[in-house]
């Protein structure tokens, strides 16, 4: 499906070949898309920060945890360490996901068009 030049962001021509909606390419269709690819992003943002949460409790319960020796200080320095990168991975999703949600926003806003009240 080819679309309009006016609509030529990569990820929105994505989301556009799997959705339905883009069968007629009508103006309301596209802005129907925009808003169901903007409710997809913001709940995948919603799910990441939940567990980004879930991940820095477990952090906090880890290192509040009292150690009897190296070896116990040894475990949880890696099992710190590997919540540290899973927090990094989160925190960098997060980021992603962001930007995709400002990226439909923006084009959403400049796909739909200005009609003036005064004309």
């Amino acid at each position: 499906m080819i679309l309009p030049k006016e609509f030529s962001c990569a990820f929105f021509e994505n989301f556009v070949k799997s959705a339905p909606l883009f069968e007629n390419r009508s103006k309301s269709g596209i802005l129907k898309a925009f808003a169901i690819m903007n409710k997809q992003i913001e709940r995948q943002l919603r799910e990441s920060q939940k567990e980004l949460a879930d991940v820095q409790r477990e952090k906090e319960r880890l290192r509040l945890r009292p150690c009897r020796g190296d070896a116990e200080i040894n475990q949880k320095e890696k099992n710190l360490q590997e919540i540290e990168e899973r927090i990094e991975s989160l925190k960098n999703e997060i980021r992603g996901l962001e930007i995709k949600r400002r990226e439909t926003i923006l084009g959403e806003i400049q796909k739909s068009e200005y009609e003036s009240p005064f004309s």
